[in-house]
């Protein structure tokens, strides 16, 4: 167990160092025309300080930053940023699921996670572009299978948990 822990953190460890090297690495890429030194931030006002700030497009929502590194067409980074906005803002929902089915597996049941979740992921999603999608075809609509399609099949793993946590109880006392 002591050896399982020490391998764990050393690649915590090194993971942690990756992605700070990563990091710095991509702040050395940055432009540097737009940083002020610290006599611009004595004689700038706050107009100027803001409109040096905006023309380096500091002052777009990060979302919309990271879209420019792909495209720099107002349109795309629009439908990005809708993207963006409902896939990361409930991309809990997938961790969410994700442990209910790892949680029936480590109860000992993998095949019922794997129907679960291939049935919630993929068939309902097949169903909705097949049905709602074609009621209203807007990237919204088809972005919007993703969440559901979380929280439903979460909502039956963690239902299926529930069932089979009370039949293993049930079994323990049979066997006691």
């Amino acid at each position: 167990m002591l050896k399982y822990t020490v391998k764990r953190l050393a690649q915590s460890l090194v993971t942690i160092l990756l992605i700070a090297t990563i990091v710095f690495l991509l702040m050395r890429c940055l432009p540097t025309d737009y940083y002020f030194t610290e006599e611009q931030l004595m004689k700038f006002t706050e107009e100027q300080k803001y409109a040096a700030l905006e023309a380096a497009g500091l002052t777009d929502p990060i979302g919309t930053q990271l879209l420019h590194f792909y495209s720099s067409d107002e349109a795309v980074i629009a439908a990005g940023y809708e993207r963006l906005w409902i896939i990361c803002g409930t991309y809990l929902l997938c961790g969410i699921m994700d442990v209910l089915a790892s949680s029936l597996r480590g109860l000992g049941y993998s095949v019922l996670p794997m129907v679960v979740s291939l049935v919630g992921v993929c068939v309902l999603r097949l169903v909705w572009i097949a049905t709602i999608f074609q009621l209203n075809r807007t990237p919204f609509m088809l972005y919007i299978s993703y969440p559901i399609s979380w929280a439903l099949t979460a909502l039956v793993h963690l239902a299926c948990l529930l069932v089979v946590r009370r039949h293993l109880r049930q079994k323990q006392q049979q066997t006691v």
